[in-house]
């Protein structure tokens, strides 16, 4: 099936933490792709007709969708224009870049597709110019997004009370006027896009992050596009989700030339109903924007166990980390 495309209207500022451990204060500025799935595989039971919480475990395992991390889309000259992800080690391919622009690059991690194609050719656009993580060759007006924070009370949840003297700063992402986010989905099983776009509906309603309670990460789906697709060549596959390949696919020689990739790790904490927070083994990932070598198959990616059902902590149900990606076609850089 093809890729269907989601634009997001963000009511609210995020606040996402990476779940790196020892540092609650690290926030990822926009969503990505496994805090994504792990939201709506979490939904699933709330929108499927007598689906029990047992039902949802053999989901969290093998998902029957793939979805992206967001993707910045910007209204530019009258119209929305989605970004993508910067290939990992695109700007090392660039020649005739002095040190300090070089530096400058390093913070770009999304662009538009005329910037990209230029950059898979080896050059920047005449007419591109950064704004703050993107490069654009277009005009765009405002601000993609910017960090802020605001003091919070820390309040006493058995007693439903604020804790004097306890106040603490509560950041957040706050998208620009003209921003929303895309997310791309890869419907594997072309049966569960009914229940993933209601889950979709009711995350959006709930929230995703942290502060909910107090307005942020809530949005409303504006536009769904069929058939969303990019023209980037062939030869190669760029991620538009964090992916975590399998032992087979690696052993293929997915990360073989000219594979080009980035790996991140991604820990955090589970709280399910009835049981204190609870550590994720970390799990290392290829971020996105990683270029993986074509193997001429549909889907790349799987979801390790990252804690396992009973223990001490009495959890009910494995959790699994999300690792099936989106990927599409692209020239890999330097290629004729």
């Amino acid at each position: 099936m093809a890729l269907v495309a989601y634009r997001l209207a963000f009511k609210g500022p995020l606040h996402l933490g990476t779940g790196r451990e020892g540092d609650l204060a690290d926030l990822d500025a926009l969503p990505r792709s496994d805090t994504l799935a792990a939201a709506l595989i979490s939904l699933w039971r709330h929108v499927v007709p007598g689906a029990a919480d047992s039902d949802v475990t053999p989901i969290a395992a093998d998902p029957p969708f793939a979805i992206s991390s967001a993707l910045p889309t910007l209204r530019i000259g009258g119209k929305w224009q989605t970004l993508l992800f910067v290939p990992a080690g695109i700007f090392d391919r660039v020649a005739n870049l002095s040190s300090a622009r070089r530096k400058q690059l390093k913070r770009v991690r999304f662009a538009d597709l005329d910037a990209l194609r230029a950059l898979l050719a080896g050059s920047i656009a005449d007419n591109a110019a950064q704004y703050g993580e993107a490069m654009i060759t277009e005009n765009f007006q405002g601000e993609l997004w910017s960090e802020r924070s605001r003091m919070r009370l820390q309040v006493d949840r058995l007693g439903d009370r604020p804790m004097e003297g306890l106040l603490y700063e509560f950041g957040g992402a706050h998208l620009g006027p003209r921003v929303r986010l895309t997310v791309v989905v890869d419907f594997i099983d072309e049966s569960c896009r009914r229940d993933l776009e209601a889950a979709l509906a009711l995350l959006g309603d709930e929230g995703i992050g942290g502060g909910r309670s107090v307005g942020y990460g809530g949005f409303g789906i504006e536009q769904v596009e069929e058939g969303f697709s990019a023209e980037l060549g062939s030869g190669a596959r760029l991620s538009l989700s964090l992916l975590h390949p399998s032992r087979e696919e690696i052993e293929s020689g997915l990360l073989d030339s000219p594979a080009e990739y980035l790996i991140v790790s991604r820990g955090g904490w589970a709280t399910p109903a009835g049981t204190a927070g609870l550590r994720r083994k970390a799990v290392n990932m290829i971020a996105e924007g990683s270029i993986i070598r074509d193997l001429g198959r549909a889907h790349y990616g799987a979801s390790p166990m990252v804690l396992e059902a009973g223990g001490g902590a009495g959890l009910a149900h494995p959790v699994f980390r999300p690792g099936r990606a989106v990927t599409i076609p692209i020239k890999p850089p330097g290629a004729p």
